[in-house]
């Protein structure tokens, strides 16, 4: 337990908090309404479904969501 702490106290974890501004429900996020020109970067690996609805994105490469295995809807 102390070492699983530890390990994200310093960032060593795999899995990010939050995105600021979005909004996290176990593997969903909600990042919609923001006037997101870019996907965030920050996205916890278990992200399975990700809602950019209704923000100024232009064009994204797949690669932006690479590191997100689990992703299923987008």
């Amino acid at each position: 337990m102390l070492s699983l702490e530890l390990s994200n106290s310093f960032g060593l974890c795999s899995d990010a908090p939050c995105p600021q501004n979005c909004t996290c429900r176990g593997d969903s996020v909600d990042c919609s309404g923001l006037e997101l020109t870019v996907p965030p970067l920050d996205l916890p690996v278990r992200t399975v479904s990700l809602n950019l609805g209704h923000n100024k994105l232009a064009s994204f490469s797949p690669e932006a969501f690479a590191n997100l295995p689990n992703l299923r809807e987008l």
